[in-house]
């Protein structure tokens, strides 16, 4: 046990926590997912093309669903150090939910998986487990930056200030940069 709290740890460690754009748009998106869509996943029809191959269902994902991915990958939560390809992906039913760390794993199973078994995204957005990834991960993001100024490091460069105010509780927090500008996160 003492090993996989270790390797769970360094999965939410490895997130991304200078990209405040990409988290504010996966907090919306994660708020987006709450209702399905009909469009969200849409399979092709399996056809022989005027060569004479044959080319297999697959599934067409909507921008919104395309969207979320990309921001999984953007704020860190597809990492290689996810050894998803050992373990079962986290059952986001499960009384309580998703831990961030889960989240991260999930994750990764849903977009590693993607590559082998074209489907799975899907499959993750019917059954509900893609909300609940958004939804973990930008709660992780909030409670990361709980009660006030905050260090955040970029690399490269020296770390920025970010203060974040605002009902915790309730989700509404607002974003204030070194430069002065504010958004609701």
């Amino acid at each position: 046990m003492g090993d996989e709290r270790t390797h769970e740890s360094r999965l939410t460690a490895a997130l991304h926590l200078d990209r405040v754009d990409a988290w504010a748009e996966l907090a919306s998106l994660a708020d987006d997912f709450a209702t399905a869509a009909a469009d969200d996943v849409a399979w092709t029809r399996p056809r022989e093309t005027e060569a004479g191959a044959f080319v297999l269902a697959y599934p067409n994902y909507s921008p919104r669903v395309n969207r979320a991915v990309e921001l999984l990958d953007e704020v860190g939560a597809v990492t290689p150090r996810a050894d998803w390809t050992t373990t079962r992906c986290p059952d986001h039913r499960k009384p309580g939910g998703l831990t961030p760390d889960e989240a991260v794993l999930a994750a990764t199973h849903m977009v590693r998986g993607e590559r082998f078994c074209e489907g799975t995204i899907g499959t993750a957005v019917t059954d509900g487990l893609l909300h609940a990834i958004l939804v973990t991960l930008a709660a992780t993001d909030r409670r990361t930056h709980r009660g006030g100024p905050a260090s955040v490091p970029r690399r490269g460069r020296a770390p920025a200030r970010y203060v974040y105010v605002g009902d915790h509780r309730h989700g509404q927090v607002t974003h204030i940069a070194r430069d002065g500008r504010t958004r609701l996160v």
